[in-house]
């Protein structure tokens, strides 16, 4: 009787495996009348789908597909299919979004619209993956069903169907959904990282989406994200384009601002008096003090150019990383393994020797370029003037040192006939290079003394006015 009962057992799940091969067959297919056919012979078989631990349905597979009949089938048989979810928390809504199958959202939206709501396992939305993929024909159902859905956030990163829009470059698609929802109060709105959608399309390079924010819509051009970066700065701080000109422009035609400027740029806006007034001493002050706040807001020439210098070390930070790594295993190989024509001399440890000066600037030399590199990656600010001044000093020195170490080596190479000669030019050349080098030094230090003692007498003259 036991063995009997297996059997049929057996013999039951055989038929059950193949029913569901059948039915998967069916459903790659589309084939309607196939499915009719098995729910005739097995009412049970799409209950049993339901219950398989893959989470994949043959509702699922049918949307992916876009097999429009064969869906409608399948919901009007069991509605319940819709709100199944797959492994990764996608309903079918979810798939037909993705894939752009229009008639199939029409049906599923249609048996109920609030699975315009169902997030997946990345908390989107149906309308989100829409926006995402730019299915505008899409959009415009589920638009239709439960325009609601759109105004959702992304549970993750806090963003909008807008900042998907601009993330994924579906220009089309953002277009669409500013133009036919009111979507004024999002425009604005910034995810986990402070961005709105003028941020990510800056650092993206989208002129079109970028020109279409800055002359459409509301966009606050000089909003802060979390890291106090405007559109301005991200677009100063991405990779160089060819395009940055041009937005660059939109973005200052638009009144777009560094964070650096911000401030003082709103401040002290109170007109100033042109009618004549009795000179006084409480006029003379007022009139003194315009007069500094106008210098505030219009830098001098040399205001400008030490700005432009402090904006171009900080672009240049890896430049000089990687300059003074080179500097340091040119010195560090050097060091350990000198021209054969340097070695002849290593025992000669006289003042001004051969070898004693070759060590004297690779030492020199190497231990620059590593307090370059130690400066740079100390966590100083590299916009303080101070930090600047110094840093390009090491820099000469390290490369002078690489020069004078340069034609010690050449001197060592120099036969005795063609010394006076070669030696003269040499000569000539480190002379050359080193009155340059003097020259640059005595500017910048002179600047840096300009600087200082302007700042000093700001100082002063508060000190005094209080």
């Amino acid at each position: 009787m036991y063995s009997v009962s297996k059997h049929l057992f057996l013999i039951s799940q055989t038929i059950t495996k193949k029913m569901e091969k059948d039915l998967y067959r069916a459903t790659i297919e589309g084939n309607v009348e196939a499915l009719i056919k098995l729910i005739q012979e097995d009412p049970l078989i799409l209950d049993r789908s339901m219950a398989t631990t893959f989470g994949e349905t043959p509702l699922h597979v049918a949307a992916l597909l876009g097999h429009q009949q064969f869906t409608i089938e399948l919901v009007t048989r069991k509605p319940e299919l819709a709100r199944e979810l797959d492994s990764r928390g996608s309903s079918a809504l979810h798939l037909a979004s993705a894939k752009g199958h229009v008639g199939i959202i029409k049906a599923l939206v249609a048996l109920d619209p609030d699975m315009c709501f169902l997030r997946d396992k990345d908390g989107r939305n149906p309308i989100h993956i829409a926006g995402q993929k730019g299915r505008i024909g899409v959009l415009k159902e589920l638009l239709g069903a439960e325009s609601g859905a759109a105004r959702a956030l992304l549970q993750l990163r806090g963003e909008t169907i807008l900042h998907l829009c601009v993330d994924y470059c579906q220009f089309d698609a953002f277009q669409f959904l500013v133009e036919n929802v009111d979507f004024q109060d999002l425009i604005n709105c910034k995810d986990s990282n402070g961005n709105t959608i003028l941020h990510l399309a800056v650092a993206d390079k989208q002129i079109k989406t970028i020109d279409y924010l800055l002359d459409k819509t509301n966009i606050e051009v000089n909003s802060a994200n979390a890291n106090g970066q405007t559109a301005m700065d991200i677009l100063v701080q991405s990779r160089r384009d060819k395009s940055d000109i041009e937005i660059s422009e939109m973005l200052q035609n638009a009144g777009a601002l560094k964070s650096t400027h911000i401030f003082p740029s709103t401040k002290h806006k109170s007109p100033i008096q042109t009618f004549p007034t009795p000179l006084s001493k409480s006029n003379i002050t007022i009139q003194s003090a315009n007069s500094s706040l106008a210098s505030q807001d219009h830098p001098t020439t040399w205001e400008q150019y030490f700005n432009k210098q402090d904006e171009w070390l900080e672009k240049q930070r890896d430049s000089l990383m990687v300059v003074a790594s080179l500097i340091a295993s040119m010195g560090f190989t050097a060091g350990l393994t000198p021209p054969p024509g340097v070695l002849t001399f290593q025992h000669r440890l006289s003042a001004w020797g051969i070898y004693c000066r070759f060590l004297i600037y690779n030492t020199t030399s190497f231990i620059s370029s590593l307090s370059i590199i130690l400066l740079l990656v100390s966590g100083i600010p590299v916009r303080r003037r101070v930090f600047m001044w110094i840093l390009m000093v090491i820099m000469w020195i390290a490369v002078s040192s690489t020069a004078l170490t340069y034609a010690v080596s050449i001197e060592t190479h120099t036969n005795s006939n063609e010394f006076t000669t070669k030696y003269g030019v040499l000569l000539i050349g480190v002379i050359i290079w080193l009155f340059l080098m003097t020259m640059l030094l005595v500017f910048h230090t002179a600047r840096f003394g300009v600087m200082f003692a302007k700042k000093f007498k700001k100082v002063s003259s508060r000190g005094d006015n209080v």
